[in-house]
């Protein structure tokens, strides 16, 4: 047939690409962000140098992570975790930055975490990882 709709799960992952999609370019923003902090020595780099190295390779570990679930491999959701508790770690160990405030640059990384976990007709995106 010329006109098929697609099954309930492709719609749920054409939706995960999507932010994934999204993800990955707000990584690579991040990422080059990052690195002009450093190469440049800026004053951030100055005063916290450790935190502006973990905050890239946090980043970087999110971009491979997402890279990684993009083409469904199991070890993409445990980079894009330790990545995003990297960056929340290092977030919250500034003085000036509430709770909430901490979980900037990983909100994309909790929709994709859920958007992975969510069933849908029994069977979730988790699910069609382990399988493969």
């Amino acid at each position: 047939m010329i006109f098929t709709f697609p099954k309930p799960n492709d719609s749920l992952n054409f939706l995960l690409k999507i932010i994934l999609t999204v993800s990955i370019i707000y990584s690579f923003i991040s990422l080059f962000s990052y690195l002009n902090i450093i190469l440049t020595t800026h004053d951030f780099y100055t005063l916290y140098p450790l935190e502006s190295i973990l905050l890239l390779i946090g980043t970087l570990f999110i971009l491979t992570g997402n890279f990684l679930i993009f083409i469904l491999r199991k070890s993409g959701f445990w980079l894009s975790l330790i990545g995003a508790l990297i960056v929340i770690f290092i977030n919250i160990s500034f003085d000036g930055i509430d709770f909430f405030q901490s979980f900037y640059g990983v909100e994309f990384q909790f929709l994709v975490f859920f958007l992975m976990i969510y069933k849908r007709n029994g069977i979730s995106t988790w699910d069609i990882i382990y399988k493969n």
